[in-house]
């Protein structure tokens, strides 16, 4: 069974293929979701590197499937919109979790392809706490997360290594893994600000995006999109690692039908990722957290995770107008 032109084969008849690839048809999820019945091709498909993808420009209904995915609550009603019987979509699903244990998947395939080893002599923290007798510069690293955040040593794993090469006894260092445990690369972070550079990064492939395992977590219906990596880690949610979305990363992020929230921190980075996001249709948020607080980790501290994360929902701007006018007050602040 060929899933994808199970999809593509439901759709309107009436289409206008743009050059980049969109098949513009009438949407078919707006009368289902309180809306008025698109005439106007506002909703749009897409083909890309075997990964199908859906979104709507009115109602912002968004579904995607790739293989070795079952399918998502959203991929499930797209299905019901287009006509398609549940025992229909139950036999579709059924295949689906047939072929998705050959871990033939997009994901797998960005991110699983290579594995990175640490720096030599790494230890998790929790291993260098059973020494006897720890070394100086490992308190130093502990006293450095406990000053940013102390819930952050619960919240992911960190290694740390005493070797001095490129001052690695004095960073932080921070694994990127997939669910499974793989290794995908890793960020080491100098605690202290006259080291050069402050973020020394391997990773595998310019497609990976840091805790992007959340991004298909069925019990989540956002994509929480920020910079830095302790934001990431503070509120559970996808990290950039840098002030821009690459090609491969956005070509990642079409493989969630979730709704994408950027949340940019109050500096210039900030601004390029907000211009990024109205550009690619992601939705933006602002939060109101008052003055001194210049990104998520910071907001985490100061509010803690659930209400920082309400705050962001409540905040959230889909609207492009809208959008840049609240730019002006975020990065003055």
């Amino acid at each position: 069974m060929d899933i994808i032109s199970e999809f593509v084969n439901r759709m309107p008849a009436k289409r206008k293929h743009t050059p980049s690839g969109w098949a513009s048809v009438n949407a078919v999820c707006c009368s289902h979701r309180g809306h008025k019945q698109d005439k106007r091709l506002r909703g749009g498909f897409k083909v890309t590197n075997d990964v199908f993808s859906y979104s709507c420009f009115n109602c912002s209904f968004k579904a995607s499937w790739q293989p070795g995915r079952v399918l998502s609550t959203n991929a499930k009603k797209l299905l019901e919109f287009l006509g398609t019987s549940k025992d229909e979509i139950a036999k579709i699903n059924f295949h689906c979790m047939k072929t998705k244990s050959s871990g033939n998947t997009k994901l797998n395939n960005l991110t699983e392809n290579k594995k990175i080893d640490l720096p030599k002599n790494s230890k998790t923290l929790r291993e260098w706490a059973e020494e006897e007798k720890p070394p100086e510069d490992y308190i130093k690293i502990l006293k450095y997360m406990v000053a940013r955040n102390e819930n952050l040593l619960n919240w992911h794993e960190y290694y740390w290594t005493p070797d001095t090469e490129h001052n690695m006894h004095k960073r932080i260092i921070i694994p990127f893994t997939s669910g499974n445990g793989w290794v995908n690369g890793y960020s080491a972070r100098s605690i202290d600000d006259s080291i050069k550079p402050k973020y020394m990064a391997q990773v595998c492939n310019n497609g990976y995006l840091f805790n992007q395992d959340s991004l298909y977590k069925e019990n989540r219906k956002f994509v929480i999109i920020v910079e830095g990596l302790f934001d990431a880690i503070s509120l559970d949610c996808v990290g950039t690692m840098k002030q821009y979305l690459s090609k491969k990363q956005i070509g990642t992020l079409k493989t969630t039908d979730k709704k994408i929230i950027i949340v940019p921190d109050r500096d210039n980075s900030g601004k390029q990722l907000v211009e990024q996001a109205i550009e690619l249709g992601y939705s933006v948020s602002f939060p109101d957290w008052g003055g001194g607080i210049k990104d998520v980790a910071d907001a985490v501290i100061k509010y803690n995770r659930l209400p920082a994360l309400q705050q962001i929902l409540m905040s959230t701007e889909d609207n492009e107008l809208k959008i840049r006018l609240k730019m002006k007050g975020w990065f003055n602040v």
